[in-house]
Parts: C-alpha cells; sequence; structure tokens
C-alpha cells in the first residue's frame, strides 16, 4: 500500500491500481449493506449515485482500522465496517485472520447473538 497526501493508492500484486470495483463482488449486496448502515448519514445521496453506477474504478476509498471508507482521508466520508460486508467483498484480499474475525463478528451480530466490545478491542 502506498499512501498519498491524503489518500491511499492500493496496488494489486501486478502493480495495477486496486479499486473499490475489485473489492466487492457483490454490488447490489453492498448497496443494500450501504443504505442500511448510512440510511442517517449526512451527504449519503452523493455516494448512493456512485453506488448506483456500474464503473466503480474512481470511487474514491481508504481501508483502515477494519473499515472500508468512501472518500479521501481528511475529508467528511462514509465508513462501512469489514465485518459488515465480509459476505459481499473479495475476502482473499485479506488476511485469513481477519476475513475469520469479520465472519465471527457479522454471524455474532447477525444470528441475533450480540457482541461485546471491549476498550481492548476483544470480542465477546
Amino acid at each position: 500500500m502506498t499512501k498519498g497526501v491524503n489518500h491511499y493508492l492500493y496496488l494489486t500484486e501486478k502493480g495495477q491500481k486496486l479499486t473499490l470495483e475489485d473489492i466487492v463482488t457483490d454490488k447490489q449486496g453492498f448497496r443494500e449493506i450501504a443504505r442500511e448502515v448510512w440510511k442517517v448519514f449526512k451527504g449519503k445521496e452523493i455516494i448512493f449515485e456512485a453506488l448506483e453506477t456500474d464503473d466503480w474504478s474512481n470511487i474514491t476509498f481508504y481501508i483502515e482500522d477494519d473499515a472500508v471508507f468512501l472518500g479521501q482521508k481528511d475529508e467528511p466520508n462514509a465508513v462501512i465496517g469489514c465485518w459488515e460486508i465480509v459476505k459481499v467483498i473479495d475476502t482473499d484480499l485479506f488476511s485469513a485472520e481477519k476475513v475469520a474475525e469479520y465472519q465471527e463478528f457479522y454471524d455474532s451480530f447477525y444470528n441475533g447473538k450480540g457482541v461485546t466490545i471491549h476498550s481492548g478491542n476483544e470480542v465477546e
């Protein structure tokens, strides 16, 4: 990963720019999750317009602290937890440990068990 002034540039193993389109395997699923997560987010209309197109190659994003941020760093942006989108992303792009963590959190949340987050970021 190469960090720019106020954005991240992700490169594939072949040195090509990695886009949101490369990460998301199910665009419609991502859209549905985003609508639910961001239903109270101000400025969401602009992001939803971008997500409604078929070409996501120019949507600015970065990944930090187990979340995907749409928009440039140091600017207002929309955030979605990687655990929330684990079913609609290319998990091969993430470490096996992270994918297992995201999947466990997802399963706990959606199976009605709930989760407890501690100050040390451990999840029960």
